[in-house]
């Protein structure tokens, strides 16, 4: 297990939402299935959801319901993390923006900053 802590994201221009606001899902993505369609693991792929993003006096968004104890991350080969960025009024559109990355990378360093691509 790995703690995935979100401090926020940076230089997100706010006229990429047409509300005052953004929301982050943060989803485990697993590993593509075997050819008979069975799953690699018997994890269950999980969601986190960080509501009301709301930008600082700097541009950035931050998030007000952040847990400080982070979230608690599946860790095993081939796992990614992926971001998505939504407008906090229009939840089941695509995201605006969205970044990936794979959990074993994302533990080799204590902190990341990942360029996020339009949606």
């Amino acid at each position: 297990e790995l703690l995935v802590f979100v401090n926020g994201i940076a230089n997100f221009p706010p006229e990429k939402a047409k509300s005052r606001g953004v929301n982050l899902h943060i989803c485990e993505k697993e590993p593509q299935k075997t050819k008979e369609g069975n799953s690699t693991s018997s994890h269950e792929a999980a969601t986190f959801i960080l509501e009301k993003g709301a930008w600082d006096e700097d541009g950035d968004v931050k998030f007000s319901d952040a847990p400080e104890k982070g979230f608690p991350v599946y860790r095993q080969s081939g796992w990614k993390l992926r971001f998505d960025v939504h407008d906090a009024a229009g939840e089941k559109a695509e995201p605006l923006a969205f970044a990936e990355i794979a959990i074993d990378d994302l533990a080799r360093k204590p902190e990341w900053m990942l360029l996020l691509c339009q949606g």
